[in-house]
């Protein structure tokens, strides 16, 4: 999920869906990508927690990110994280209207649990592990398409 939020006395409240950041950087000319750490890490470094500088680094503490050096003013964020997905029961999300088959054989694999020993529950086992494969895949090959392997 992309969002765009400013920064609020030195924290960004997190989304209720939020799971994990993928990226975020402090939208400013050039634009700063910034470094997850600790939040004991930047407390550590970063410990006088007013008005600092631009932050370079972040760190999720509850459900607010907090960041290194603490912000100077109220700096526009911009990103990506990855979030939750909504229950079926609300409504059909993408990742089941578009892979609908990694649901039927997660179920059927599953299904030794109801039904006792059944050899067609390996086939099905290794059919849900091919599909979750490929979904995957896509994710992982648009996130490396074009770019450059480099070392940090």
């Amino acid at each position: 999920q992309s969002f765009s939020t400013s920064i609020g006395s030195g924290v960004m409240a997190l989304a209720s869906d939020y799971v994990e950041m993928k990226s975020i950087r402090v939208d400013i000319n050039p634009a700063r990508s910034l470094e997850r750490r600790s939040a004991e890490w930047i407390y550590s470094a970063y410990p006088v927690r007013s008005a600092n500088g631009i932050p370079r680094f972040f760190a999720r503490e509850g459900a607010t990110l907090i960041f290194g050096p603490y912000p100077d003013s109220d700096y526009t964020l911009k990103g990506v994280y990855y979030k939750r997905l909504a229950a079926l029961s609300s409504a059909p999300h993408n990742l089941f209207v578009n892979n609908p088959d990694l649901y039927l054989f997660a179920c059927l694999a599953e299904s030794e649990l109801l039904i006792g020993r059944d050899e067609r529950v390996k086939t099905w086992e290794a059919k849900y592990q091919y599909i979750l494969m490929n979904v995957n895949g896509l994710d992982n090959r648009e996130d490396t398409s074009g770019s450059i392997l480099r070392m940090r």
